[in-house]
């Protein structure tokens, strides 16, 4: 069965990841201790999760698979 290839653009996770940070930074006016605390680490999480996977898609693309496309299910 053929699976229908995803494509996937990194210069949107890079958009993405600039976005992160940005709202990073806001996340340090938040007044409260506690929600400060706990958004900081939502997004840090989701900042290492984009960096892992552009690491990932970076990893293929040297092992000649095109990160650019990947088979789906």
């Amino acid at each position: 069965m053929l699976y229908p290839i995803v494509v996937v653009d990194t210069s949107e996770l890079e958009r993405f990841q600039r976005w992160l940070q940005s709202e990073l930074a806001n996340a340090s006016l938040i007044d409260d201790k506690d929600d400060r605390g706990r958004r900081t680490l939502q997004i840090e999480l989701a900042i290492s999760e984009v960096v892992r996977y552009r690491e990932i898609l970076s990893s293929l693309d040297q092992s000649h698979a095109s990160p650019r496309y990947f088979r789906g299910c």
